[in-house]
């Protein structure tokens, strides 16, 4: 009598089922990576913004040129400017561009604007506030405190 063997190999089937569990675990991972990202480059950016308004205040308070100096903020970037009226081109101006997936917003400074100009000699402002540096394509968000003594925290 004729004796078949079974024959061994991988069947379509298997195929698709490891190709699909595959796709699951690397859009898992992706995603991860993504949330991971975003949060660091809003930590970073923050940190640059707060440094800036910090140069800004310790110029001021040291009479750096005898002068006064403030941060223009908007959503894409922050500019530290000399004196105190904003001006655009300025050699003096020290800019910082936010990255593409970070935005500021809610820009909630006393007297309006989006200039905080800092105080000889106290290093106080007559402009402090709050600013929200937020991932545009999330809900995650830092909260930068200006307090009227010129000093900044974030939460």
């Amino acid at each position: 009598m004729y004796k078949q063997h079974a024959k061994r190999g991988v069947t379509m089937l298997e195929i698709v089922i490891v190709i699909s569990i595959l796709a699951l675990l690397s859009s898992v991972v992706m995603t991860s990576f993504s949330k991971y990202r975003n949060n660091n480059l809003l930590i970073l950016n923050t940190e640059n913004l707060v440094s800036l308004i910090t140069k800004a205040r310790a110029d001021t308070f040291f009479s750096k040129n005898d002068d006064v100096y403030g941060i223009r903020i908007e959503s894409g970037r922050a500019v530290l400017f000399k004196g105190g009226i904003f001006g655009e081109p300025n050699a003096d101006n020290i800019e910082i561009t936010f990255d593409s997936q970070i935005t500021a917003s809610d820009i909630s400074l006393n007297g309006g604007g989006s200039d905080i100009i800092f105080q000889r000699l106290s290093g106080k402002t007559d402009h402090y506030g709050t600013i929200t540096m937020s991932i545009v394509s999330g809900d995650t968000q830092n909260v930068v405190h200006i307090y009227e003594t010129g000093l900044v925290d974030v939460n």
